[in-house]
C-alpha cells in the first residue's frame, strides 16, 4: 500500500512541476514581450500613447502622426498578435494601469473570435471581480522610458485558468482542484467534494472513513498565489494494489509448481536446486557476500544454470559499485545545482537591460562583461547535457574575460586547444569550477600578474588537458591527500567539493579512460592535469 501511496505523490509532484513548467513558459513570454516594447522605439511611443490617453485622444493623436508619411507602428494590433500566437485563448483580458489608483484605465478584452476591445474603466471596475473568478493575474510592473528607476505603472495579464490547467484534466486523480486565495478551479472531479478536502484535510494524511479516506497531496506554486490540490481514494489504491498482488502470488505460484515438479523428477539434483534458490534470494535482498551456490559439483544443466547465476550476480555486485554510487553522485551535485538556480528570463531580461544602459553611457566595457555573463547563463541552462568540448571552452572564455574584468588589471589568461580536442564530446560546465578554484585559493589581489593557462594537445593515444596557475602552491602533504580524496569514497573538506563534484561527473561520462591529477608546478602556482584515453566511450546515458 505504502508503494501505491508514494506512486501517487510521485505523479501528483509529476503534473505539479509540468503545470509549473507551463506557468514559467508563459511569464517568460510575457517577459520577453514587455522587453521587446522598450527595445522598439516606434512601439514604445504607440503604447505611451495608448496607455496615458482616452480613445479619442489616442485615435487623434495617430491620425497626427500618420501624416508624416512612415507606416504607424500599432501596438494594438501589435498585442493582440502576440495573445492570440498560435491561435491560443490564454488571456480572457489584459489591463494597463498609471501610478494614480484615481485615474482610469485601459483594458484589452478578447472575446472567443479574438477580436479586441479598448475601455477607459476605472480601477474598482466590476469586470476585474467577474473576471478573478476564472482567472489568475500576472502583475508586470513598469518603469519610465526614459528614466528606468522610475515606476511608470503597470500591466496586468489576466490567465484564463481552463488554458492553463487543461493538461491536469487527462490526469488519473479523483479530484484536481486549484485554489487562489478563496477561488477555487475545479479540474477535476466534484467541485464541492474537493473544496471540502482541500479546506479540511492536512496535506499528504490519509483521512479515516467507511472505505478508507482520501489521500491529498497539496503543492504551492512559486509564481503565482495559488495551490493545487489532487485526491485519490485509499479504495481505489488498495483496488489497484490488489490487481498487482495477485499477479504476484500466481507468478510465485508457478514458480512453486514447477520448483516441485523438477524436485519430484531429479531427486539427486534436489540439494544443489535448493542451494541456487538460495543464491536466488540472497541475490534478491542484495547480500552477495553469501552467494556460495557449488557449480563445481554438477555439470548437467543445474550446474550451468549455477554458473551463470554465480556471474549474473558478481555482475550485479560489480554494477551496483560501480554505476550506482557514481550516478547517486551525480544527482547530488545536480540538486546542489538546481538550489542555486534562478529565474532565467528575469536573470536575462535584467542583464540585457544592464547592457542597453552602458552602450546608452558608453560604457562598453561594461557592456560587453554583461554580454558575456548574460551568454555564459543561457548556455549553462540549455537543457542537453552533452557538449562539444569547443562550446565548453567558450563557457570557459567567457567567465574569464568576466573575471578578467573584474580583478582591475592584475588578471591575465591564455587559452590553446588543439581543434581535434574541441570536437570532443563532454559534459557540459565542468571548466568553470576548475577556474573557479585557482580564484578561491591562488588569486592574490596584491600581486601585479595573476596568470591562468588552458592548454589541450592531442597525444599519442589520449588526450590532454591541463588548467596551470601562478598563485600559491600546496604543501606537498596536503597534496597527496586531496589526490586521495578526489578518486575515494569519502567526502572531501568543504573547500574541495567543486573538484570532487567535476571528478564525479567526467568520470561517470569517460568511465575508465579518465583521469584527473593535482600537481605543483616548479616554481609557483598548480596545475590540474586531466587525461583522456582515446578510446573512450562517452555517453549521455550516463549522465
Amino acid at each position: 500500500m505504502d508503494s501505491r501511496i508514494d506512486n501517487f505523490r510521485s505523479e501528483a509532484q509529476y503534473s505539479f512541476q509540468g503545470l509549473e513548467s507551463n506557468v514559467q513558459s508563459y511569464i517568460g513570454e510575457i517577459e520577453d514581450y514587455v522587453t521587446g516594447i522598450y527595445a522598439d522605439r516606434q512601439l514604445l511611443e504607440d503604447f505611451q500613447c495608448f496607455f496615458g490617453n482616452t480613445p479619442e485622444e489616442y485615435q487623434t493623436q495617430r491620425l497626427t502622426k500618420s501624416g508624416v508619411g512612415s507606416e504607424l507602428v500599432s501596438f494594438i494590433d501589435n498585442i493582440r498578435a502576440f495573445a492570440t500566437k498560435g491561435n491560443r485563448r490564454l488571456f480572457s483580458h489584459i489591463s494597463f494601469h498609471p501610478l494614480n489608483p484615481e485615474e482610469s484605465i485601459n483594458v484589452i478584452i478578447f472575446n472567443n473570435e479574438t477580436s479586441t476591445i479598448r475601455h477607459i474603466v476605472p480601477n474598482n471596475d466590476a469586470l476585474f471581480a467577474q473576471e478573478l473568478d476564472r482567472s489568475i493575474v500576472y502583475i508586470r510592473k513598469l518603469v519610465s522610458p526614459s528614466d528606468l528607476s522610475e515606476p511608470y505603472g503597470e500591466i496586468r495579464f489576466y490567465l484564463r485558468s481552463d488554458w492553463l490547467f487543461s493538461g491536469l484534466s487527462r490526469s488519473v486523480f479523483e479530484n484536481a482542484v486549484i485554489t487562489d486565495s478563496d477561488s477555487f478551479f475545479t479540474i477535476k472531479g466534484s467541485g464541492e467534494q474537493a473544496q471540502a478536502i482541500y479546506r479540511h484535510s492536512t496535506n499528504g494524511k490519509r483521512n479515516t472513513g467507511l472505505l478508507g479516506g482520501t489521500q491529498v497531496e497539496s503543492f504551492a506554486s512559486d509564481f503565482f498565489n495559488y495551490r493545487m490540490t489532487v485526491t485519490v481514494s485509499t479504495w481505489a489504491l488498495l483496488a489497484s494494489n490488489n490487481v498487482i498482488f495477485f499477479v504476484v502470488i500466481g507468478t510465485l505460484l508457478l514458480f512453486l509448481c514447477m520448483m516441485v515438479l523438477i524436485a519430484m523428477t531429479m531427486r539427486q539434483d534436489a540439494r544443489f536446486l535448493f542451494r541456487i534458490i538460495r543464491t536466488i534470494n540472497y541475490a534478491k535482498n542484495g547480500e552477495f557476500q553469501k552467494i556460495d551456490t557449488p557449480a563445481h559439483k554438477s555439470h548437467n544443466e543445474y550446474g550451468l544454470i549455477a554458473s551463470e547465476l554465480n556471474d549474473m550476480c558478481g555482475q550485479l555486485e560489480r554494477h551496483i559499485q560501480t554505476e550506482y554510487v557514481l550516478k547517486l553522485r551525480q544527482k547530488e551535485t545536480e540538486m546542489v545545482a538546481l538550489q542555486n538556480q534562478i529565474n532565467p528570463h528575469f536573470l536575462y531580461n535584467t542583464l540585457e537591460i544592464i547592457r542597453s544602459m552602458a552602450v546608452v553611457k558608453h560604457a562598453d566595457e561594461v557592456a560587453d562583461a554583461v554580454s558575456k555573463l548574460g551568454r555564459m547563463y543561457r548556455d549553462i541552462v540549455k537543457s542537453d547535457p552533452i557538449i562539444p568540448l569547443g562550446k565548453e571552452l567558450e563557457l570557459l572564455t567567457n567567465y574569464l574575460a568576466i573575471m578578467e574584468f573584474r580583478s582591475n588589471g592584475n588578471f591575465y589568461y591564455q587559452v590553446n586547444m588543439d581543434q581535434e580536442l574541441r570536437e570532443l564530446d563532454t559534459v557540459k560546465f565542468w571548466m568553470q569550477p576548475l577556474a573557479e578554484n585557482f580564484f578561491k585559493h591562488g588569486y592574490d589581489k596584491d600581486e601585479e600578474f595573476n596568470l591562468i593557462l588552458v592548454n589541450g594537445r592531442n597525444e599519442e593515444g589520449q588526450y590532454l588537458i591541463e588548467f596551470t596557475d601562478n598563485g600559491k602552491r600546496i604543501e606537498e602533504e596536503k597534496l597527496q591527500e586531496i589526490n586521495a580524496e578526489l578518486t575515494g569514497e569519502e567526502d572531501m573538506p568543504a573547500g574541495n567539493i567543486g573538484l570532487k563534484n567535476v571528478y564525479y561527473r567526467l568520470r561517470n561520462f569517460y568511465g575508465d579512460a579518465f583521469d584527473m591529477e593535482i600537481v605543483n608546478n616548479d616554481e609557483s602556482g598548480i596545475s590540474i592535469v586531466i587525461r583522456i584515453l582515446k578510446d573512450h566511450r562517452g555517453d549521455k546515458n550516463d549522465l
